[in-house]
């Protein structure tokens, strides 16, 4: 299979997307990670750990629309698809993290809110936790 990462890098047009799956001595700390990757933290009780499916739902609304305007950037499938082709990077014992509240029954509509850890107007992902940052799909857009 080809490196997830780099089809999802091609296939989001909008924006900026950072994807990243890690392994070994790559696998850090969050807070050192996301300072690796060029991100601010946040406090740990402003991450909100959600279950797979959530993460697919989330993954899949943030690769097909546009964060700011909600414009559809890629069909749902085909988001859907790469949502699901990142997340089999990670086994079951695997934790997913986000910065935002997300109305899930409401996909296409946006988020809820959010805490920022960049400089975007609006920026979202997951964080794959398993003892270290394993993975990281985040996307960052502007008004």
């Amino acid at each position: 299979m080809a490196n997830i990462c780099s089809i999802i890098k091609e296939k989001r047009t909008a924006g900026q997307t950072v994807c990243h799956v890690f392994h070994g001595s790559k696998v850090l700390a969050r807070k050192l990670q996301l300072k690796r990757l060029g991100f601010n933290d946040i406090p740990d009780e402003l991450w909100i750990e959600i279950n797979r499916l959530d993460a697919k739902r989330l993954l899949t609304d943030c690769l097909a629309h546009d964060l700011a305007y909600q414009i559809n950037i890629m069909p749902e499938q085909k988001a859907q698809e790469l949502a699901s082709a990142f997340l089999k990077c990670f086994d079951k014992d695997t934790a997913f993290l986000t910065n935002q509240t997300h109305n899930f029954d409401n996909i296409g509509k946006g988020f809820l809110s959010w805490e920022p850890i960049t400089n975007a107007t609006f920026d979202t992902g997951i964080i794959a936790v398993k003892e270290g940052v394993v993975g990281i799909l985040w996307v960052k857009d502007e008004d």
